[in-house]
């Protein structure tokens, strides 16, 4: 499967993005907080997959800073 546009609105974290890829490799990148695991959660879900979602808790107690 080959993903040839992207759009998303209202998802989580991200009001909205829209890429076409033109290779087969994607970078995404962002701020802490900007909506990149959003944009994976979103894209997962479109696609009838699992969705990704960050084991927070376990980050939290294992280094004790959160974020």
């Amino acid at each position: 499967m080959k993903v040839v546009e992207f759009v998303t609105k209202n998802f989580k974290a991200v009001r909205e993005v829209h890429f076409s890829p033109d290779s087969t490799v994607v970078t995404i990148a962002g701020d802490n907080g900007a909506g990149k695991s959003s944009i994976l959660q979103a894209l997962a879900s479109a696609l009838g997959g699992k969705t990704y979602q960050p084991d927070r808790q376990h980050e939290f107690t294992s280094t004790g800073v959160l974020g």
